[in-house]
């Protein structure tokens, strides 16, 4: 079986480089392993994301984390010392019960930490994985990638690792299938400064469920000339509106923000930065207790991880592939001192 193979041989491929798939990576090469992450898009981060020009550089995915677990602590910990998190006290209608954290300038700074040292190919797409007498083959549309890899994990979306899975794990590939995940539309906005009585808000009713000043965050990079402003629309809002145009679906929700939220009427002028429609922004239920934080099969030496596994936040991310990797080390009978 491969788990008796000599350990220096070890070779992972990680599918994904957002939060769960650096975590689970950084791990393992931690514990002196090789790892090798591949992600389809052109960044690393996932749902940690921004958008930037020549002034400013605006969080558009996940804006803040809580922490909650030691795994996470540990790690907010070295993020702290190095610099690339803080912690961000916006006014608000309601207090929040846990501190809030963000990443300095932007959340996707917490991603690119992960990725020091580690092997990371983006815009490389992996189409199809496959069994071969030694491991697992990788391939794209174009070809089938060099090297034999000991085990894989993979760290997409359900439906994503669903579609890998197929064939490998029947009762994962449908367990994966059937998590149904909500979608998201964010809006970046730029107004003449405004100091408004809130600098962040969670709404229950109406287009937008959330909404807050970028320039608030600590750290941020911005205009000093202008305030910022992300919408993020209500997940099932965004189901009803997913197949409208972005000038149709910004168009709404900076009328509903300016008018019903900010009361401003017509005096508040408003530019519109960017629009971006999430498709896999959270899991729709809410377990009532943790489903799994991971899966792995310690036979195939295959793993799944990512938040939708259980709970949809930033903490649950990082914590699924943090305790992949532990499993994936007890089962390579290798020590980890992390």
């Amino acid at each position: 079986m491969l788990k008796h193979r000599r350990t220096a041989n070890r070779h992972v491929a990680v599918i994904g480089a957002g939060l769960s798939g650096l975590a689970c990576a950084r791990r393992l090469q931690a514990a002196a392993l090789e790892v090798t992450v591949f992600e389809s898009e052109g960044r690393v981060g996932g749902r940690l994301a921004c958008w930037q020009d020549s002034d400013a550089v605006l969080d558009t995915g996940a804006q803040f984390m809580t922490v909650r677990t030691t795994e996470l602590q540990q790690q907010a910990d070295i993020w702290e010392q190095a610099g690339v998190l803080a912690q961000w006290q916006p006014r608000m209608p309601e207090p929040v019960a846990d501190p809030w954290l963000v990443g300095v300038p932007a959340m996707t700074c917490l991603a690119e930490h992960l990725t020091h040292g580690l092997t990371v190919f983006t815009g490389t797409s992996i189409e199809r994985i496959s069994r071969v007498d030694q491991g697992w083959s990788l391939h794209t549309t174009a070809e089938s990638l060099p090297g034999i890899f000991d085990a894989v994990v993979l760290a997409t979306a359900p439906q994503s690792a669903a579609r890998l899975i197929a064939g490998h794990v029947p009762q994962w590939e449908q367990m994966l299938t059937q998590i149904d995940m909500l979608p998201c539309w964010t809006v970046l906005l730029r107004s003449l400064p405004l100091d408004f009585a809130w600098d962040a808000q969670i709404l229950k009713d109406g287009p937008i469920s959330w909404w807050a000043r970028q320039d608030s965050k600590p750290g941020v990079r911005s205009h000093p000339g202008f305030s910022y402003w992300v919408l993020h629309a209500d997940a099932y809002w965004s189901r009803q509106h997913a197949h409208e145009s972005e000038e149709h679906v910004a168009d709404l929700m900076v009328k509903h923000f300016v008018h019903e939220i900010m009361r401003m009427n017509d005096a508040m002028t408003v530019d519109i930065l960017h629009v971006q429609y999430w498709p896999h922004a959270r899991r729709a239920d809410k377990p009532q207790a943790l489903l799994t934080d991971n899966l792995w099969d310690d036979t195939l030496f295959l793993g799944v991880c990512c938040d939708a596994l259980s709970h949809s936040r930033v903490e649950q991310a990082y914590v699924s592939g943090h305790r992949l990797a532990q499993r994936i080390l007890q089962s390579l009978s290798i020590k980890d001192d992390k």
